[in-house]
């Protein structure tokens, strides 16, 4: 089945990555719920697949179709949960390579964070006007970096997250909490999202043995 609606996006890559960022690729698809009229976010799933080097498409699909997406190519799958009711959304590169970057300074990002070993979390307060999934990836970054020895191993990576968007941003609390769940061995994490203490989803990273 074609997708419904698509819609093309440029990218620029953050830092010193040779990829689009996790984030960038969300914030471009909260542009694709504004641009297709599908109302309010409620919550979002994010399925990473295989790195973005390109500028994207997203092609937009009834919730029905997406056991139907995994052989089309997609770098990225979200599931979006919205008050207008349930889709799922592919992005892909157009084929078009990103050739800029901005700088990115995530230390900058997550400055003051507290790491709290027994607990195997990291605490910060967030700034005004500061972008959470931004930093939150950052801060999770941070977490897993903090709790897992390096050696032997390439760098972590965003893999999936699953975030109550709404409840979100209706919080009037602005202390951020990540605390690891679980592991698969040393390639493989998952973390909670708490903010002012309320759950808010998880976030999974992974990275490759050297």
């Amino acid at each position: 089945m074609p997708a419904s609606k698509s819609c093309e996006k440029e990218f620029v890559y953050l830092g010193h990555r040779q990829y689009v960022q996790g984030a960038s690729m969300s914030w471009g698809l909260i542009e694709m719920v504004k641009h297709w009229s599908l109302g309010t976010i409620e919550k979002i799933q994010m399925n990473f697949h295989s790195p973005l080097t390109e500028h994207g498409i997203y092609d937009l699909y009834p919730i029905d179709e997406k056991p139907h997406l995994s052989g089309k190519g997609y770098n990225t799958i979200f599931r979006l949960s919205c008050d207008t009711g349930t889709y799922v959304v592919g992005l892909k590169g157009n084929g078009n390579h990103v050739l800029t970057a901005q700088p990115c300074d995530e230390d900058r990002l997550v400055e003051g964070y507290q790491f709290f070993e027994a607990a195997k979390s990291a605490v910060l307060k967030l700034q005004p006007k500061s972008s959470l999934l931004n930093v939150l990836i950052a801060l999770n970054k941070k977490l897993v970096n903090e709790f897992f020895p390096a050696e032997g191993y390439g760098q972590w990576v965003l893999s999936r997250y699953e975030l109550a968007w709404k409840l979100a941003h209706k919080s009037h609390s602005d202390i951020l909490e990540v605390k690891i769940a679980g592991n698969i061995g040393l390639g493989h994490t998952h973390s909670t999202i708490k903010l002012g203490g309320a759950s808010i989803g998880s976030i999974y990273f992974s990275r490759n043995q050297l």
